[in-house]
């Protein structure tokens, strides 16, 4: 059944991620018929209606299982019922099926690159009761929460980390080809939501403290895990690039990077043993 308190929230215009970050969805797909689970209606409305019109926000490297970018939710992927399993479970998306879910002004008008037409909305929004109604009586189970996981990882780096990976050096000294212009010169302040340079104390305080310079870096996976954010240097840096005239450079094989994977192995360590500390993000 419907909620018509759902169906308000669509009016909501709230500023929000990367869903639906995509120009070109690219060709039609076939979805496979959905095989009904017993009691509930959630998981077929899904497959049959709302995962075909996700393929604007996911058939990107956006919001797809295999992204490696900032996104916090990555649930898309062809096959309709594996990523109905990734979406339910991705709470910056869905959160808890309810008016407030984060899926319902993401698809407002104009909060994001896709546009989604009213009939699409009110799908969207009739899957999330159907997914409320299949749960009515189930024990509340929060999904994994990407933004938790940041929030922790700020808590587990530390500076002696930092200092021994040589990350101020590593990417305050490095330049870019074509043309070629050192990083700091643009992005020793934070320009454009990246920082690098050479002074330790203003890196580190920035990726520690600000969530949005420290996903420039680090990113999370389809579970919620923290990974190396390779798309952010990607999209920036490649020859391909679509941002105009940054300088190019190799992405995968740099010092920058060098020294980005040994602060992650030694950051991924002290969450492996349980030494890190409480979050150290201000700004969520």
């Amino acid at each position: 059944m419907r909620a018509p308190h759902l169906l308000l929230a669509l009016s909501l215009s709230v500023a929000a991620g990367c869903v639906g970050a995509i120009t070109d969805p690219g060709p039609g797909m076939e979805v496979p018929d959905a095989a009904p689970v017993a009691g509930k209606m959630g998981p077929t409305l899904y497959k049959t209606t709302v995962h075909p019109i996700l393929q604007k926000c996911g058939g990107s490297t956006c919001h797809a299982t295999t992204a490696t970018g900032a996104a916090l939710g990555k649930f898309y992927t062809a096959d309709a019922g594996a990523s109905y399993t990734a979406i339910v479970g991705a709470a910056s998306i869905v959160g808890t099926f309810k008016a407030s879910s984060p899926i319902l002004t993401k698809i407002a008008p104009g909060t994001h690159f896709a546009t989604y037409a009213g009939t699409e909305a009110s799908t969207i929004t009739a899957w999330l009761a159907a997914e409320t109604e299949d749960r009515k009586n189930d024990v509340p189970v929060m999904p994994a929460d990407p933004l938790a996981a940041i929030k922790q990882w700020s808590g587990c780096m530390q500076l002696a980390d930092f200092q021994t990976a040589n990350m101020a050096i590593a990417w305050g000294t490095m330049a870019g080809t074509n043309p070629n212009k050192s990083c700091v010169n643009c992005h020793g302040g934070g320009l454009n939501g990246f920082i690098a340079t050479t002074d330790e104390t203003s890196f580190f305080g920035g990726i520690t403290t600000q969530s949005g310079l420290l996903r420039a870096y680090f990113a999370t996976d389809a579970n919620a895990a923290v990974i190396i954010n390779t798309g952010s240097f990607v999209r920036v840096g490649a020859p391909n690039s679509a941002v105009i005239n940054h300088p190019h450079f190799d992405t995968a094989n740099n010092p920058g990077m060098t020294a980005l994977q040994m602060f992650y192995t030694l950051t991924k360590a002290h969450l492996a043993d349980g030494t890190c500390g409480p979050s150290k993000l201000t700004d969520i």
